[in-house]
This record gives structure tokens, C-alpha cells and sequence, in this order.
């Protein structure tokens, strides 16, 4: 276990690890064949950790069950062996889980099939590369790295390599995600502005209901001042509370045919105007900016893009997940850690927030009273933390190579996958029957049964 940051945890399955023999495979055949268990090392051949009939539920706590399925490296085999290693800094699935986007140190962000392992598809940015997206459709795909510039591709086009869009920044891209009507995109960067651009123009019909939306809002202020003149100039006379004028009916208001209310009503707040863009991001395809004090590390939008939240956070300082209003661009909830915050995420019944930090934990916060649900602590810093898509569970990437994943409703840790460095990201599949991880050592594995 050369090479290894720490030794392994108790019922932790190891990559390096030489795979059991399998049953119907003789002692003296499996012994003399070295090649094939190099390769299953690598991650190029699938390891042997039991029959997936031995496991007694999703992601049961049996560690022989689960191990590398696929491992998924930049450049030839030749490039592999003999060229620098870069970081893998994250990996992403594909909505239908077909795809996987891996984006490296190397400044390259790449496409592999996930049924043949086969790369398709490869852009390079400048410099490095820190993240990428797929669109709900899977039709683009959105890269982001250190040279300031977000790319959006098309992956059905005849010149893939080029770019149909890119939207510029002051500093380097830390996340970029397509919100779920793949209409617009959400970025955040190191120069502490999370943004919102719109890719997609609004149709006809979309650019019609604004209108009717936005003049149904100026007919309800101007309402709203006519009641308020009127009752002025009635005072000490019940008046109805939506128009204004005086009672003469003892049932009705004799002006609207509203009701008549005899207890007191609270006065609502007038209705807000939705923000125009600002004019200097006229051309640039922006539509929102949220403002930071610190660096960002990632931003996330909620299932129907009402909402997103932010990580950020300086380092010997405190971090921040941050929850705000997509429309009016308000901040609607602040939680403060211990450490930067390097990931923030909804559940997927948007109730509750998972977050990792640099204060070495993973913790669930409730959104309606921002209380702590869950913390699971860790032995070293925790770079991403993410629900499975059925929200049962909680998978995390930390500093200590080892990647782990929780049942949220009992706290166990289920499993803990060894890798030979720092994870920098892990997540759930579609399925949430594999999992998705980055490695300091330049792989991508994925792990299952």
C-alpha cells in the first residue's frame, strides 16, 4: 500500500487491493495471470468483490460487495505512464447516466461512455479546467476553469470543438451547473460574485406573459394607492379593505362586491417589480449577480431554479452557505461554519441542505429554521457533499482519500471507498446505484456492486 495517505479504515475496500479469486476460477490459473490483475488494479478491468446477490439492501454495510467498476484516465496509455500527473478536480454525470464529464489539471475537460469507457469528446481551455455540466437534455455541455471563460458546447453539432457561447469572468470558474429548463446557467467564482445567464432567448408566448405578469403587478399598486386616498378621506369610517370605499351595504362593499371584513386586516407589503438586468450586462446574456465577501466555491439551483445557494468562504476565516431568491435576488437564509465552505446542495425535496466544509464535516441544515440535522465529522478536510437523488443518502469526498457514503435517516456510514490520494469529488448516479469519484492521483472510478 505504497503510496497511500493513511491506512485503510476498518471494512474500507482498496483500489490498489488484489481482487479474491473468484470461485469458478482454478488457484494455479488465477495466480498466473498477472496481467489481469494489474489491469483490475488500474480500474481497467472490473475488480471481483463478491456476487451483487450477497448484498442485503442499497448500499449495505458488507464491504466485500462493492469495489471499482470502471476507472477512467486522460490521454493514451503511453501518456498515462510516462506524462505528469494532474489532478482530476471533478467529474460529472449525465442526466440519463450515459455519459460522465471528467475535468483535469491538464486543461482538458472530457466525455467518456460510460457502457464502453470510450472517450468522444475533448475540449481544452487554456488553463486548467475546474468544472463542467451537463444540460438536463444532454444536447451541451458547460466547462469552466482558471482561464475566466465558461464554454458552452453543443455535442450535436458538426464542430464540436468550438464553443457557442462563452461567458466571461473577472477570475477563475470554481462551478457552473444549467438550471432544470437548461434556459439558464449559474456560475460561481473566486472574484466572489455568484451569476445567472440566460442562454436560451424567451419565446413569444414567454416574453407575453412577462408583460401581462409585470401589468398585473402596476394594476394592484395603483389599486392599492386609490384604497389608501380614499380611506384618508373617510377617516373614522369602516371602509373596504380593497378598494376603499366607505360601507353602505352591511354585507358587501357597494363599489367591488368584495365581502365585507369586520375584523381588522393586516396590511400587506406592496408587490415587488421583478429586477431588469443591468444595462452594463447588456450583450453578455447575464441576468443576475449575487454579491460575496468571500471567494466562491460553488452554487447550486433548487429543483424549479426559484432559488440557488452558495458556498464560500476564506481560509483561518468563517464560510458561509448562503440561500437567495432568484427573482428579486434577496438573501433568504444565512449559515455560517467553522471553515470555507466548499459545497452546498438541496435535498431533493428541498427541505434541508447538505454542506461540506473545511472544518473537517458534512452537515444537513433544516431550511425552514436553518437548525443542524445531521454533522458527520471527518479526519480531514470535506471537499463535496451531495444526496442521492432519492435523498437516502449522503456521499462525501474528503482530503483523507477516502470517499464515504451515509444513510441519512440512520447516520451509519455505509461504505468508505480507499483511494490512493486526496478526493476531490463524489456523486450518486441517476440511480443512485454507482458512485462518482475524482482522484488527486488524475482517475475517475466509478464504484458499485
Amino acid at each position: 500500500q505504497d503510496g497511500l495517505l493513511a491506512p485503510p479504515a476498518k471494512g474500507c475496500p482498496v483500489a490498489r487491493a488484489r481482487p479474491p479469486r473468484p470461485a469458478h476460477v482454478p488457484a494455479r490459473a488465477f495466480a498466473r495471470s498477472p496481467r489481469r490483475v494489474d489491469r483490475a488494479l488500474r480500474g481497467e478491468a472490473p475488480m471481483e468483490f463478491g456476487q451483487v446477490g450477497q448484498t442485503k439492501g442499497l448500499w449495505s454495510s458488507d464491504s466485500t460487495v462493492f469495489g471499482v467498476v470502471h476507472s477512467y484516465r486522460h490521454g493514451n496509455p503511453r501518456e498515462q505512464k510516462f506524462s505528469p500527473k494532474f489532478n482530476m478536480q471533478t467529474v460529472a454525470w449525465s442526466y440519463d447516466g450515459a455519459l460522465i464529464c471528467t475535468s483535469s489539471g491538464d486543461k482538458s475537460c472530457r466525455i467518456f461512455e460510460v457502457a464502453t469507457r470510450r472517450s468522444t469528446f475533448t475540449v481544452v481551455h487554456e488553463e486548467w479546467t475546474r468544472c463542467s455540466s451537463f444540460s438536463h437534455d444532454g444536447l451541451r455541455l458547460c466547462t469552466g476553469g482558471d482561464d475566466s471563460l465558461c464554454r458552452i458546447y453543443d455535442l450535436t453539432g458538426s464542430d464540436l470543438a468550438a464553443p457557442i457561447q462563452v461567458l466571461e469572468h473577472s477570475r477563475s470558474i470554481r462551478s457552473v451547473e444549467f438550471s432544470p429548463t437548461d434556459k439558464f446557467v449559474l456560475t460561481a467564482s473566486v472574484d466572489k460574485k455568484a451569476r445567472i445567464f440566460q442562454v436560451v432567448p424567451d419565446t413569444p408566448e414567454e416574453e407575453e406573459a412577462k408583460r401581462q405578469k409585470v401589468a398585473a403587478i402596476f394594476k394592484e399598486i395603483e389599486d392599492r394607492k386609490r384604497a389608501a386616498e380614499l380611506a384618508a378621506q373617510n377617516p373614522g369610517k369602516p371602509c373596504c379593505h380593497s378598494c376603499g370605499t366607505p360601507y353602505v351595504n352591511p354585507l358587501f362593499c357597494k363599489q367591488c362586491g368584495e365581502k365585507r371584513v369586520k375584523k381588522k386586516v393586516q396590511v400587506e407589503e406592496d408587490p415587488k417589480l421583478p429586477l431588469e438586468p443591468k444595462p452594463e450586462w447588456e450583450g453578455t446574456g447575464q441576468i443576475r449577480e449575487f454579491k460575496h465577501v468571500d471567494s466562491l466555491s460553488e452554487a447550486r439551483f433548487n429543483s424549479d431554479a426559484a432559488k440557488i445557494v452558495t458556498a464560500s468562504g476564506a481560509v483561518r476565516y468563517m464560510g458561509l452557505a448562503t440561500v437567495y431568491d432568484v427573482e428579486f435576488a434577496v438573501e433568504l437564509m444565512k449559515i455560517e461554519h467553522d471553515g470555507v465552505v466548499t459545497s452546498a446542495r438541496f435535498s431533493p425535496d428541498e427541505k434541508t441542505l447538505v454542506t461540506s466544509s473545511e472544518d473537517k464535516g458534512a452537515r444537513i441544515w433544516s431550511l425552514e429554521d436553518g437548525l443542524e440535522l445531521r454533522l458527520w465529522k471527518h479526519p480531514n478536510f470535506v471537499q463535496t457533499a451531495s444526496f442521492s437523488h432519492d435523498g437516502r443518502f449522503v456521499c462525501t469526498a474528503c482530503h483523507d482519500g477516502n470517499a464515504r457514503i451515509f444513510d441519512v435517516r440512520t447516520r451509519r456510514e455505509m461504505q468508505c471507498f480507499r483511494h490512493p490520494e486526496m478526493v476531490t469529488c463524489a456523486s450518486f448516479s441517476p440511480d443512485a446505484l454507482q458512485l462518482l469519484t475524482s482522484c488527486g492521483d488524475a482517475a475517475g472510478r466509478v464504484w458499485g456492486a
